[in-house]
């Protein structure tokens, strides 16, 4: 960021953070003549990739539209392991040249504008006994909107005797065994945990949504095309008038096909194979305001109970879906509804049909990340730096 930042070539430009738009932010800088130097918080390359990883995580987004057009990975599964993705990054900054601009384990603190129209950055190495300054031309920031967790407060906490964690600090599954697990939250993350929870020995799972889901898998086979390929290609890319753009025409249109093939193929339009967690504003109108949630393991260990419960036929036609799970894990129990309070060994949810209370001893808060920038917001920077580092 500043003025002219990547046109007037010769720019002192710091870059902080190596995880995926670091990386090429830095390479591409420094093709158009910019001194560049990256830090970063973590160890090694990959930013949250790296750092926020967990047990058996893996891509959402398939290898075609994860790898930079300029470094393919061809021979890589269509939705790499989180350990896959960061060996390609780091292999990405070595082909590139990438880590001589490298200073690792070090961590920004502060940034602010000087009368000059340069920088000054705060921050501090792993040889530092103090934190230090130093003056740039432009700021890059590529640090990632997960690194503050949103960790909410529930009246009664304080009374709870189990443990309360929050998702950034999940990394392995042995975590739930022998536990009654309680999971607030319904994204890709969750999801993953709640999977993880009831084919690792917890005693129960319950999940927690307040708004509902849409739940539809990343791909369905290694030799089909995945999800995001088929979201890009259909009609996505076709020509539209302006007046069909502002409308939403395109998706007043293929969102009525997309819920009708659910139907018709898993017997529920609200997403794919999802009997349980309809989103509130789900409409046939259309599908835009919907983030589609691609981690879909542990979707038919959500739908099991309701499929038990319907009719005969229905169980017959539209079981086939859960039969890469079945017999395997626990039924996950699905609360709609928010937290109303917590005693010392349950959740007390709100829902529709009333209070209801969970047992548990472990609390998992899949709950995401505020979209702060502490370093900026130290420096007294959040609305200057807005416009001057970015």
């Amino acid at each position: 960021a500043g003025a002219g930042l990547g046109r007037a070539a010769g720019m002192r430009i710091l870059v902080i953070g190596a995880g995926a738009s670091g990386l090429v932010t830095a390479k591409t800088l420094r093709g158009r003549g910019h001194e560049v130097s990256v830090v970063e918080g973590g160890a090694a390359v990959g930013g949250t990739f790296e750092n926020k990883a967990y047990r058996d995580a893996r891509m959402v987004s398939s290898k075609h539209l994860t790898c930079f057009s300029d470094f393919r990975c061809p021979e890589a599964e269509m939705h790499m392991t989180l350990v896959d993705y960061t060996a390609y990054l780091r292999n990405y900054a070595a082909h590139f040249n990438l880590d001589a601009l490298m200073r690792l384990k070090t961590r920004v603190t502060a940034v602010r504008r000087v009368a000059s129209g340069g920088y000054e950055v705060t921050l501090q190495g792993p040889d530092d006994l103090l934190p230090h300054v130093e003056e740039w031309d432009a700021v890059a920031v590529c640090s990632g909107l997960h690194n503050v967790p949103r960790v909410p407060s529930f009246p009664g906490q304080e009374r709870f005797m189990g443990e309360v964690l929050h998702s950034s600090a999940y990394k392995d599954p042995e975590l739930f065994r022998g536990r009654r697990v309680v999971i607030v939250g319904a994204g890709e993350t969750a999801f993953d945990m709640g999977f993880a929870a009831a084919t690792h020995g917890a005693s129960s799972v319950t999940m927690a949504t307040r708004h509902g889901f849409v739940s539809v898998p990343a791909h369905f086979g290694e030799s089909l095309p995945p999800l995001d390929c088929i979201i890009m290609n259909f009609a996505t890319h076709a020509w539209e008038s302006r007046w069909a753009q502002r409308v939403g025409m395109h998706w007043w249109i293929t969102t009525k096909f997309t819920r009708l093939g659910f139907l018709l193929m898993t017997g529920c339009s609200y997403g794919f194979n999802q009997w349980v967690g309809r989103r509130y504003n789900m409409t046939w109108d259309e599908g835009r305001k919907h983030i589609v949630n691609k981690s879909s393991r542990c979707m038919p260990l959500l739908t099991r109970r309701a499929k038990r419960a319907a009719p005969w036929w229905q169980r017959w036609l539209y079981s086939a879906w859960d039969a890469p799970v079945a017999g395997v894990g626990l039924d996950i129990d699905l609360v709609e509804g928010h937290v109303l309070r917590l005693e010392a060994d349950a959740v007390t949810f709100a829902t529709a049909a009333g209070e209801r209370r969970v047992e548990a001893d472990l609390l998992c808060l899949a709950t995401g990340y505020r979209q702060q920038f502490p370093f900026l917001r130290a420096a007294g920077a959040a609305a200057g730096a807005g416009a001057g580092a970015g």
